[in-house]
């Protein structure tokens, strides 16, 4: 039995809120008088909270609601397994439900107002409530955080462009049942859809809000703006967070575009990702709400279209009157759009058990995970995505694969990380993967030079030239010896290996750029590939273009979706190249058109 965790709100705001990892989802909020919801986060909205210990006997309901709380005691997979109909197919991933996905739009009557994508979600809405399934819609509108019930098909229809931005759904249910609804939807992105099976499913809770909402819709999410900062954000381009009437995708591939009224504004998605996305939002690996009976999402390659997956029962029969009653109409994703949709539903997900673990020096360790489909797929230079569940997703390098076997060097600089390096020799880890575009390899006579954790990337590279019999040259720098790695695995294979340090405890004094114009002349490089921090990589380029030798760079940027949906590492003139889709790795004709290359720091 599933019990309360004897903690409360003081509890809550100094691991959640303090910390930057509250989701501003209102489920803290839903059932308690003494807290409110503001554009920062939960807050006291008195001093009883301050005064006590907690409610409840000392068992918070705040801090028991919260999604990221008691993930030990409630993980996210046994929510899964009491949210989904059918048991799963495969044991060892929960997540692998059968699924429908396909395309949809609202058939709007004459005159109505375009709505985001297809308009798909105010359809399956309207449908629901003419069905009797439900008898309101909890939200609230992106202009502002007060929450309403919805419980007209025009009411519904004047919302829909409150998009996914709306902030903390789950603070409006309990409002709404003492008003006297029995059967709401809730709409909300995948960390509120969490809030929310949470709360309806919590054994130790008793709330009563399983039975009292009837269908939750997922809208896909790879960040959320935390209001706060969100206003900030608009304040610098002259628009009142109050004035907006909607937003909307742009024509321009990662843009939005943000209606005030008299102003119109149109922003990249990485831009707006990194001043304004929530701290939750970079460890959540949720991208289309995954316990929703029904997921709603906008994709670029279907204008005017709506993505839909249906998971649940109730999601095939709100599905099923929308049909019936002509309030939406469907078809099939193509071959390419479907795989790129499921890619992000975790139904690709393998959990792949630690096979052996190496320290690599300071605050590094290489990891040996069994994965023979990853492994078997992988091209040098693609990237796999590492699941903590209930902790963090990591975009990860591939330094050598052999077999069934992938290895993995891993630097600590985060939670995330930190929480990988407690692992141990048979511990599993979720991988998605591989992703993206490796090293072109075809050409002769090739220097790696690698810096840092960088010299993983460019070993997967040096292992498939070396098996073909290819002539390299290496150089691998690191800051001190404790930071240079995988040099004896070349030592007699390459053509010559070149140690660089910052305080010459290892090799040569010097950087990783220093010895590459002698190295070129004397070996008769005719290919340079890097990967490291980014300024050196900026310095290889430079060189290599001076020198009349052809490059290619392996990039780092924030990434969410990994297949080229959200845009929040795209890069480029336009910032309209994901970096998961079309890189990580780019030759120098590209490059050269990235005018932020050479300036992105973790």
């Amino acid at each position: 039995m599933v019990g309360s965790i004897k903690k409360g709100w003081k509890e809550l705001k100094a691991e959640i809120v303090d910390t930057d990892k509250c989701c501003l989802c209102g489920a803290c909020v839903n059932f308690c008088d003494n807290l409110v919801m503001t554009p920062a986060g939960p807050a006291e909205h008195g001093s009883l909270c301050s005064e006590q210990v907690t409610c409840r006997d000392g068992f918070g309901t705040c801090y028991n609601l919260c999604p990221y709380t008691g993930t030990d005691e409630l993980p996210l997979a046994l929510l899964d397994k009491w949210v989904h109909d059918r048991p799963s197919p495969d044991t060892d991933n929960e997540f692998k439900h059968d699924v429908r996905v396909m395309a949809a739009r609202y058939t709007a009557p004459k005159g109505t107002t375009k709505l985001p994508g297809g308009g798909a979600e105010a359809g399956l809405l309207i449908a629901a409530l003419r069905s009797g399934i439900i008898d309101g819609v909890v939200t609230s509108h992106l202009a502002s955080d007060v929450r309403s019930v919805l419980d007209t098909e025009d009411g519904i229809l004047q919302a829909a462009h409150a998009t996914a931005y709306a902030n903390a759904p789950l603070a409006g249910i309990s409002p709404a049942l003492v008003d006297g609804y029995e059967a709401l939807a809730v709409v909300g992105s995948g960390c509120e859809i969490q809030g929310l099976r949470k709360m309806q499913n919590h054994p130790a809770a008793d709330l009563e809000v399983h039975d009292l909402v009837a269908l939750a819709i997922g809208s896909f999410c790879f960040f959320k703006p935390k209001p706060s900062k969100f206003e900030a954000y608009l304040k610098g381009k002259g628009i009142d967070r109050s004035a907006i009437r909607w937003i909307d995708h742009d024509k321009g591939a990662f843009k939005y575009a943000i209606d005030a009224g008299d102003k119109t504004a149109v922003v990249p998605l990485n831009e707006l990702y990194e001043a304004c996305a929530k701290g939750s939002c970079f460890a959540c690996s949720d991208g289309t709400a995954g316990l929703a009976d029904i997921s709603v999402g906008v994709v670029d390659a279907l204008p005017g279209w709506s993505v839909l997956v249906v998971r649940t029962a109730r999601g095939n029969q709100v599905l099923d009157a929308a049909k019936r009653l002509g309030l939406i109409e469907t078809q099939g994703l193509n071959s390419v759009v479907k795989e790129t949709v499921l890619e992000v539903t975790r139904n690709k997900l393998v959990f792949a058990p630690i096979t052996a673990i190496r320290a690599e020096g300071v605050d590094m360790k290489a990891f040996t995970f069994s994965a023979p489909a990853v492994a078997k797929s992988y091209k040098p230079g693609q990237f796999v995505v590492l699941w903590l569940p209930d902790v963090d997703f990591l975009p990860m390098g591939v330094a050598h694969a052999n077999g069934d076997l992938i290895e993995i060097t891993v630097q600590r600089i985060g939670e995330g990380t930190g929480n990988l390096f407690k692992k141990k020799v048979g511990d599993k880890v979720g991988i998605r993967g591989p992703y993206g575009n490796g090293w072109d390899l075809s050409g002769d006579d090739y220097l790696a030079v690698g810096g840092g954790v960088g010299i993983a990337e460019v070993s997967n590279a040096i292992d498939d030239l070396v098996a073909r019999g290819k002539r390299v040259t290496a150089i691998l720098a690191g800051r001190t010896s404790d930071h240079v790695f995988c040099e004896d695995l070349y030592d007699g294979k390459v053509k010559q290996i070149c140690i660089m340090t910052d305080d010459g405890s290892a090799g040569t004094r010097g950087l990783a750029t220093d010895p590459i114009e002698k190295l070129v002349k004397e070996n008769g490089i005719k290919n340079i590939i890097t990967c490291g921090p980014e300024v050196m990589m900026k310095k290889v380029f430079d060189i290599a273009r001076g020198l009349g030798v052809p490059v290619q760079a392996s990039l780092e940027r924030k990434m969410k979706c990994c297949i080229g949906l959200c845009g929040t590492c795209a890069v480029g003139e336009n910032d309209d190249v994901a970096v998961c889709k079309m890189g990580p790795v780019f030759d120098q004709e590209k490059l050269a058109r990235f005018p932020t290359f050479g300036t992105y720091k973790k």
